[in-house]
């Protein structure tokens, strides 16, 4: 047993560690390479026009429509056209648009030997590749369901959201058996409220100037220079 037990640090992934959304980034990243997804971009267009998405996502955000119909554009895509895809936008758009700063801090974490996990509702392709190049070990986020050597236009497990983002990092404390000294949460977005209620120190991402809700929660706030 070491004298002294590691933190445990947690970051989220979009507009965390990068500066973008990434899920539907993704998907539509591909679908300009491949000609896919026209039909369901089709009904995207007609559905937002309507503001049937807005009111869907309004109502039950949690089940999040209009990232599911976006996902479903690479059903029937082989695992070498994602495994190759993957690799193109990871360092054409993941590489660019690191946050240094927190990448940093997260490079910091894993040099003192603190626990670091990735949480995220983005997709395990690209942010694998991200967790192997800065050494990061545990990464809790939605895997692309695969069927037959291909994409079936699922998840593969429930979308790691709001609350299932606790349920995750509970289960891999446990099955780990992680012992840790305190713990700390990075995120930029409010539906991680569950996750900064189950931290001990919560540490806000903001752009440009800040927010009123870390203010109102006592949340400690970061502010990053973003381009509009």
């Amino acid at each position: 047993m070491p004298d002294k037990l590691p933190e445990l640090v947690i970051y989220d992934f979009c507009e965390t560690l990068v500066s973008i959304q990434t899920a539907d980034t993704f998907v539509n990243f591909i679908c300009n390479f491949t000609n896919r997804g026209n039909f369901i971009s089709f009904f995207e267009i007609f559905f937002k026009r309507i503001r049937l998405l807005f009111f869907l996502n309004l109502i039950f955000p949690k089940l999040n429509f209009s990232k599911k119909l976006c996902l479903y554009k690479l059903k029937g895509l082989s695992a070498d056209e994602l495994a190759f895809y993957t690799e193109k936008f990871y360092q054409e758009v993941i590489k660019k648009n690191y946050n240094k700063l927190i990448i940093e801090k997260l490079i910091s974490d894993v040099e003192q030997d603190n626990i670091v996990v990735i949480i995220s509702g983005g997709y395990q392709p690209y942010i694998e590749k991200f967790c192997n190049e800065f050494n990061v070990k545990y990464l809790l986020c939605n895997k692309l369901q695969i069927k037959n050597g291909y994409l079936s236009g699922f998840l593969e497990g429930k979308d790691c959201m709001f609350n299932e983002k606790v349920l995750q990092l509970n289960t891999l404390i446990k099955n780990e058996e992680l012992q840790y000294s305190n713990s700390k949460v990075y995120s930029d977005s409010i539906t991680d409220m569950p996750l900064f209620k189950w931290a001990a120190i919560q540490c806000v991402v903001s752009y440009n100037k800040s927010q009123q809700w870390p203010i109102i929660h006592g949340f400690k706030e970061i502010i990053l220079k973003k381009d509009a």
